[in-house]
């Protein structure tokens, strides 16, 4: 939503200092907002009142969304990530195809383990592919709204130097960083057909411990 932002020119401006408030308190909160900026609920939940920055098309559809889609997949993500293993209900199926099932909790919100259900049988790849759709719906619709045209691109297309053709790169290359937060996604080049024109993406995560970039423009 901040890179939308950009594009239709709306800027968020830091609070000041408040009366008797620490020089720490207040770094401490501007980063804070710095952080939320980047998240798609602070825009849905209006945190700030940055969401009312934006057109009411948008408003809505941001809103809808969240509602409908985003929410439930940020509680899985949140189970996941700070209270259980969702490995728990792990099963290989045999019958009438092989198949590996990841079962997900009807009620990501608990919080309690042992109060965890799964009567509803929702299967994590499949919630997951349908999820997947809505959020491309959801950015088609975006993009109609803000009156963009799209564009078909080139596979393997990277912010990197050289060629967007995967035979130009060597195995070991590196593609693509992309920056979430705290964390960092590295993409290399893994091994290589013997033709050179296919090969695997490997895909390593990291910590994030860049505060600033400088970019330099040269003719």
């Amino acid at each position: 939503m901040l890179i939308i932002a950009i594009y239709l020119d709306i800027t968020f401006e830091k609070s000041n200092k408040k009366e008797n408030e620490t020089e720490r308190k207040y770094k401490r909160r501007i980063k804070k907002f710095k952080e939320d900026l980047q998240s798609f609920a602070s825009y849905s939940r209006n945190k700030y009142g940055i969401l009312k920055e934006f057109p009411n098309d948008i408003q809505n559809l941001v809103k809808t969304y969240w509602n409908k889609n985003g929410q439930k997949i940020r509680n899985y993500r949140n189970l996941e990530q700070h209270q259980f293993n969702l490995l728990e209900e792990a099963y290989l199926q045999l019958k009438p195809s092989e198949r590996f099932i990841l079962r997900l909790p009807d009620n990501p919100n608990e919080r309690d383990f042992e109060k965890l259900t799964y009567r509803k049988k929702v299967i994590a790849s499949d919630f997951f592919k349908a999820e997947f759709h809505e959020f491309h719906k959801f950015v088609e619709t975006l993009m109609y709204i803000m009156k963009i045209r799209a564009e078909k691109h080139k596979s393997g297309a990277s912010f990197s130097p050289k060629s967007n053709s995967l035979e130009k790169f060597n195995e070991g290359d590196l593609m693509k960083i992309w920056v979430i937060k705290k964390e960092a996604l590295l993409f290399s080049v893994g091994e290589k057909s013997i033709d050179g024109k296919f090969g695997r993406i490997k895909i390593r995560k990291i910590d994030n411990k860049f505060d600033k970039i400088i970019l330099e423009i040269k003719d």
